[in-house]
C-alpha cells in the first residue's frame, strides 16, 4: 500500500511537478474553479480596459473638435467686437455731428427772427 502510494506521488510530481497529486483532490478542483473565474475576471477586465481606451480616444476626438470650435467662435467674437465698437463711435459721432447740426439751425432761426422782428 505504501509503495502503491509512494508510485502515485512519483507520478503526481512528474506530471505536475508538485509531490501531492492533486486531480482527484477537491482544493484541486476549487483551485481550478477559482483559476478559471480569475481568468474569467481577467479577461472581463481587459474587455473593460479596451472599452476605456477606445472611450477615452473618442473623447480626446471631441475634445479636440469643440476646443477647435471654440477657437473659432472666439475669433468670430472678438471680430464682432471690433465692429460692434466701430460702430458706437460712428453712432457717437453721428449724434454730435446731429447736436451741432440742431445748434446751426436754432442759430439760423434765431437770426431770422430777429431780422423780422426790427422790421
Amino acid at each position: 500500500m505504501y509503495r502503491l502510494r509512494a508510485l502515485s506521488a512519483a507520478q503526481g510530481v512528474a506530471r505536475h511537478g508538485f509531490f501531492f497529486d492533486f486531480t482527484s483532490s477537491i482544493l484541486a478542483n476549487g483551485l481550478v474553479r477559482c483559476y478559471l473565474s480569475g481568468m474569467e475576471l481577467l479577461e472581463k477586465l481587459e474587455t473593460q480596459v479596451a472599452a476605456l481606451l477606445a472611450r477615452l480616444d473618442r473623447l480626446r476626438a471631441e475634445n479636440e473638435r469643440v476646443s477647435a470650435e471654440s477657437a473659432a467662435l472666439g475669433e468670430e467674437k472678438a471680430a464682432l467686437e471690433d465692429e460692434n465698437h466701430r460702430l458706437r463711435e460712428a453712432l457717437e459721432n453721428e449724434e454730435q455731428l446731429r447736436a451741432q447740426a440742431l445748434k446751426r439751425i436754432d442759430a439760423v432761426l434765431r437770426n431770422i427772427q430777429e431780422h423780422d422782428s426790427v422790421e
